[in-house]
């Protein structure tokens, strides 16, 4: 599940970066207008952030903090909100503080709308310090806070319907019980050669005697 989340948003990030692709919201490229004396044309030109130290025509992930004109004419600086070339782009190098904090999204709503948000509560994420960590860690994680694991074999047994069970396990030896295993083999074979040597050595004897009787006799004879 992990890969079947990362790896499209890595090739769709891969694509519109490597492609080119202009933001209908004019963040990493903008049209310019130039002028002749019969003639017109329109040309697109980069944007470019950071104190134009970072220009989108060769920087594709290029943000800065994204600042919010006030009702007072004023720029305020938005916590944790980043602007860039490409809306995904600044979205994943952006944190959650500001919808964790109530004076941030008080300035918002006076700003943007009339209707009040309140704020999510920050002992209720997993993810934290909240004012550092970005939104591309929290979508490496699926943007899941809790994840149980609860495992009902009954169901699985009735979903899988199997004609037969068995299970296998496999132990890699410890050097303990390797020596043990070799101690033991060792004592077995010691007192299996106590009672299979002397009953050997009785069989040849009897053997070599009575072929050497049998010799005797037919010498005699």
């Amino acid at each position: 599940m992990h890969s079947n989340f990362l790896y499209p948003l890595q090739l769709i990030r891969n694509m519109y970066s490597g492609n080119g692709l202009i933001s209908a919201l004019t963040t990493n490229w903008h049209p310019v207008v130039a002028y002749e004396a019969t003639s017109g044309w329109i040309l697109m030109q980069a944007q470019k952030y950071n104190l134009s130290s970072c220009n989108c025509a060769t920087m594709p992930g290029c943000v800065e903090p994204m600042s919010l004109e006030l009702n007072s004419r004023s720029n305020w600086t938005v916590p944790g909100m980043m602007i860039g070339c490409l809306p995904l782009e600044s979205m994943l190098e952006s944190t959650l503080e500001c919808i964790y904090d109530q004076d941030c999204l008080n300035i918002i709503t006076q700003t943007l709308s009339n209707e009040p948000i309140r704020p999510l509560l920050p002992t209720r994420t997993r993810f934290k310090p909240i004012n550092t960590t970005k939104l591309t860690t929290i979508a490496s994680e699926l943007f899941i806070e809790d994840w149980g694991v609860e495992f009902v074999y009954e169901k699985y047994f009735a979903s899988c319907q199997p004609k037969t069970c068995s299970s296998t396990s496999s132990e890699r030896f410890q050097i303990m019980d390797s020596m043990g295993t070799i101690f033991t083999i060792y004592g077995g074979i010691c007192i299996l050669l106590q009672f299979i040597i002397p009953i050997g050595f009785k069989l040849v004897y009897k053997c070599f005697y009575r072929r050497n009787r049998q010799i005797t006799v037919m010498d005699t004879s």
